[in-house]
């Protein structure tokens, strides 16, 4: 009744032989060897927002009851980035623009929920959310954020 939808990161990796995406960056020792092999690419937000249409489109269109749709993105950061940008810029293009479509996406379809989990930890203090790292959110961060879900649809 209910697909809850994390959206992580706009850079992707995929076999150019086919366009078969790949779950993850490829070992740099595959890359360096066969370079044409893999393609790159760093979705913008109209790619983005297209995506989750068409994934929202099947539903709605295969589906005899489409079912409630809850987007959220993830709040963990990029750690590395393909493009010419430092981290920190690619990371917060990437969320920007995810966070922008899923909203969109959202306010055109009222089965589409927008859920801001990435919001409820990034604008809260570090030392209440994150690993030291960083980069992995603590336990109980993100059980306050499955607080403010069961809040939202189950109160």
């Amino acid at each position: 009744d209910v697909l809850i939808l994390t959206l992580g990161y706009t850079e992707s990796w995929y076999l150019k032989d086919g366009g078969v995406p790949v779950n993850g960056t490829p070992p740099s020792q595959l890359l360096y060897r066969t370079p044409d092999r893999f393609g790159f690419v760093n979705a913008g937000y109209d790619e983005v927002r297209e995506s989750l249409n068409s994934v929202m489109n099947s539903l709605s269109f295969n589906l005899p009851n489409p079912p409630k749709v809850v987007i959220t993105v993830s709040p963990v950061p990029l750690t590395d980035t393909f493009m010419d940008l430092d981290v920190i810029t690619a990371n917060t293009h990437s969320k920007s623009v995810l966070v922008a479509a899923a909203q969109s996406i959202a306010r055109d379809h009222d089965w589409i929920d927008y859920f801001p989990s990435y919001e409820i930890i990034t604008h809260s203090s570090r030392e209440r959310t994150w690993e030291p790292d960083g980069v992995h959110v603590l336990g109980g961060a993100v059980r306050w954020v499955i607080d403010h879900f069961k809040r939202a649809y189950f109160e």
